[in-house]
């Protein structure tokens, strides 16, 4: 068994209207043996085929130029390709990173230029950023720890002017994972990744914005009264408004209006759906004043 820590870099270039895509310009790891010893290391400059030019917060935070890039970087295929050969036996190997959005980026990456979202290679992965917030008292579940941070914790001293590099970042990542290293615990945090494993992780999720497509149709969920437990009638069509479906109801036993809410949304495996019902505004402001009558 060996480690194999890794850190990407990349620019966030846009490819049409509304979507974006981060492409990967700097490829960083670290591999360890099962005792958590450096052993080799990796680095490697990607020359970006959809970037024209790098933004102005990724030419400040990792110093690189675009001249850099086309003059010493590999086209991803072939980046991606001498990496998987670095890596060797995929069977011995779990990767790890600084949370999943380097993996995420690879995934999506990979997907784009190859049209496959598979990373064959990486069959095991650990988010050493998990994997180090449990060894953190101040960790309060909800906001991530960013790598610095967590050196910072574990008293590891950075120069801020080397951080986002690739290299650099894996090697921190790696200070900070033997801070708190227990081969066993971080052994059993691994997750096994596969071809379904990456195309559910890069998926987005949408609102679905149509009442009736072949995907789902709103008109057939059921509302029940809250005060009779009676089903709702519908007495007009559905409309979209602020990533919801509503529509006016009425109780079928008691009479009382209702608005109707529904979210739904395209998931991986499937539609979700979201209900909720409110008073219809008349129907409120009627109970309103019946309960200040004296």
């Amino acid at each position: 068994m060996q480690f194999i820590v890794f850190d990407l870099e990349w620019n966030t270039a846009h490819v049409a209207r509304g979507w974006t895509l981060n492409e990967i310009i700097e490829i960083g790891a670290i591999k360890l043996n099962s005792s958590f010893s450096v052993t080799d290391t990796f680095t490697c400059l990607v020359c970006p085929n959809v970037s024209k030019a790098l933004s102005r917060y990724c030419k400040d935070t990792t110093h690189i130029e675009i001249k850099d890039l086309k003059e010493h970087g590999l086209p991803f295929k072939d980046a991606f390709k001498t990496f998987r050969n670095w890596c060797g036996n995929a069977k011995e190997n779990i990767f790890l990173s600084w949370s999943k959005s380097d993996l995420y980026t690879l995934a999506q990456d990979m997907k784009f230029f190859t049209h496959c979202a598979n990373i064959p290679f990486i069959k095991k992965y650990i988010d050493a950023q998990a994997y180090c917030e449990q060894f953190i008292d101040s960790y309060d579940g909800v906001h991530s720890i960013s790598l610095s941070k967590a050196a910072e914790f574990f008293h590891i001293d950075t120069d801020e002017n080397s951080l986002h590099r690739a290299l650099t970042d894996s090697l921190l990542a790696v200070r900070c994972v033997e801070s708190v290293f227990d081969t066993e615990k971080l052994s059993s945090t691994a997750i096994s990744c596969n071809y379904e494993y990456f195309s559910r992780l890069i998926y987005k999720p949408y609102c679905l914005t149509e009442p009736v497509s072949d995907l789902y149709d709103v008109r057939k969920e059921i509302f029940l009264c809250p005060s009779c437990a009676g089903e709702l009638e519908r007495t007009g069509d559905f409309t979209y408004y602020m990533k919801n479906f509503h529509a006016p109801g009425i109780c079928r036993k008691c009479k009382t209006k209702y608005v109707m809410h529904v979210s739904a949304k395209k998931t991986y495996d499937g539609v979700s759906v979201a209900k909720r019902i409110s008073r219809y505004k008349e129907q409120a402001k009627a109970d309103k004043k019946q309960e200040i009558k004296p």
